[in-house]
């Protein structure tokens, strides 16, 4: 592959240096010379870059496999415990809960058949009967309220409780679930750049509409572009696509940026003039939509 800074050398190293390599990592012998980096430490000739990238991949396999084999089921195994054991205690709770409320209504109704059926005392039995003589004296009763005020009110407090330790669990849940969905968009925004790059790869597809054809813009490296400005103005080069054509053939983003130039002159867009009050509306529309990316400096 051809350099794209300096034209008819071909690429030769590959920079391992930590940092934004202004080269795109990818260097000639003058390259090279003007990368002022330790070339012992963090310069490799293509073959033993790959050779470097084999080896590590090789070693890092099989453990990661193990490693990733485990977290897997350790998650499966911990998640399957807490949901039976929140289950287990959520059906205990609301078993507890059930037998207080059944245990109220049966004495409140006993009390109340007791009044309801205007029985004749002697006729009760013995239990019933006792628990009339407790309501005369006012023992038994206002005891009972007691006592039910008193159930009442452990309920909900429990109550209150329940809904706030639910409340804060849930939130520690859910702040743990935000945490590994920035990891996945971490991964899914990597993708989508290694998409990006795929799709430069591609063949140009010619576009009649210019904002389809703004769109593919977003695919260029913002960066790469501003190398190539700064070298065309450095070689004072009027005619760019004449210069991409003829020197630059193997550099993939620079035909996708030729193709793009070319694209627009074909279309209606580069006939007309947009400063005239007829084409306002049109310019107006382009800047509306903002499909143009802004470049990282």
């Amino acid at each position: 592959m051809s350099c794209a800074y300096h034209i008819g050398n071909q690429i030769q190293l590959i920079c391992l240096a930590p940092h934004k390599c202004k080269f795109q990592r990818k260097l000639c012998g003058e390259c090279l010379f003007e990368h002022e980096v330790d070339v012992k430490l963090y310069i490799a000739p293509i073959k033993k870059f790959q050779e470097l990238v084999t080896q590590k991949l090789e070693l890092s396999k099989p453990n990661n496999e193990l490693e990733l084999t485990a977290q897997i089921l350790n998650f499966k195994t911990i998640l399957s415990s807490t949901q039976n054991m929140l289950k287990q205690i959520w059906d205990q709770l609301t078993e507890s809960i059930k037998q207080i409320f059944d245990m109220i209504e049966m004495e409140d109704k006993s009390y109340q058949k007791i009044i309801s059926n205007n029985v004749n005392p002697t006729e009760l039995s013995n239990t019933d009967l006792e628990k009339l003589v407790q309501i005369v004296e006012g023992k038994s009763l206002d005891f009972w309220k007691e006592k039910k005020n008193s159930y009442l009110k452990r309920l909900e407090f429990t109550k209150a409780c329940l809904d706030q330790e639910t409340r804060a669990f849930c939130e520690r849940l859910n702040k743990e679930r935000k945490s590994i969905m920035q990891l996945i968009t971490m991964v899914g925004n990597s993708q989508e750049n290694t998409q990006s790059i795929t799709l430069i790869e591609q063949v140009y597809k010619r576009k009649k509409d210019l904002y389809e054809v703004l769109i593919q813009t977003k695919n260029i490296d913002g960066s790469f572009l501003n190398e190539i400005i700064a070298m065309l103005k450095k070689e004072k080069i009027t005619n760019c696509l004449e210069f991409f054509s003829k020197q630059i053939k193997d550099q993939t983003q620079l035909k996708f940026i030729a193709n793009v130039i070319l694209n627009i002159n074909e279309i209606d867009f580069n006939k007309k003039n947009y400063s005239l009050k007829e084409n306002e509306q049109i310019s107006k529309n382009v800047m509306k939509k903002n499909i143009f990316r802004k470049t990282n400096h």
